[in-house]
């Protein structure tokens, strides 16, 4: 799988995609980021999930650096209500499927996922599902279908800010433009990789 980095696409959004070994934690991250963020990430388990959150965020930081972005924001980074991170003057989203890091930064709201498929069965996600969606994969019902609907779906709640707080069942991604409070929601697949599946969602003006 290549390494795509700073390529730009959908007006001034850049996403870089990128396997987790290759990815280095930069020596100066716990001292970048916020103190809520850090204890957010030392209380993974696993180092490796810990290491995994402060590549990421040191791939955002590398990102951020080349765009002449003033690092310090950085410490005064916030949240709404529902937990989804905000770095005033810049949008992006973060996102984790092992064994790769995706990260998208914009001018504009955006939201990002990533899956690497591997098993996926309906009735994991069956309730999370639009009735349309249902009809879909209740015909055809692929792995990589099944996939493709479900990081569809969470790259718009990840843009949404609200994650599953919305219901997701009333949220239809298979539909070109999607309406909703509103507003008109596009996805763009940033993969070609039929293993791996990844979308970012951003809204249209």
């Amino acid at each position: 799988m290549p390494f795509l980095l700073y390529t730009k696409i959908l007006l001034e959004m850049q996403f870089a995609l990128k396997p987790i070994q290759e990815c280095l934690i930069n020596p100066y991250i716990r001292t970048l980021l916020p103190a809520f963020k850090l204890n957010q990430i030392d209380k993974y388990k696993f180092k490796e999930h810990r290491d995994m959150h402060l590549k990421a965020w040191s791939l955002l930081l590398e990102f951020l650096e080349i765009n002449n972005y003033p690092i310090d924001n950085i410490k005064k980074m916030h949240c709404n209500q529902y937990g989804k991170p905000y770095i005033d003057g810049i949008y992006f989203s973060i996102s984790y499927s092992k064994p790769y890091i995706l990260v998208a930064i914009s001018k504009e709201e955006i939201g990002a996922d990533i899956e690497v498929v591997n098993e996926l069965y309906l009735t994991d996600i069956k309730p999370f599902l639009h009735p349309d969606e249902l009809e879909i994969v209740d015909k055809s019902t692929t792995t990589e279908k099944l996939y493709n609907i479900w990081v569809k779906k969470e790259a718009v709640l990840k843009l949404l800010g609200t994650g599953f707080q919305r219901i997701p069942s009333e949220i239809n991604v298979l539909q070109k433009n999607i309406a909703i409070d509103k507003e008109v929601i596009v996805l763009q697949s940033i993969s070609s990789d039929s293993n791996l599946i990844a979308y970012i969602a951003r809204y249209t003006y």
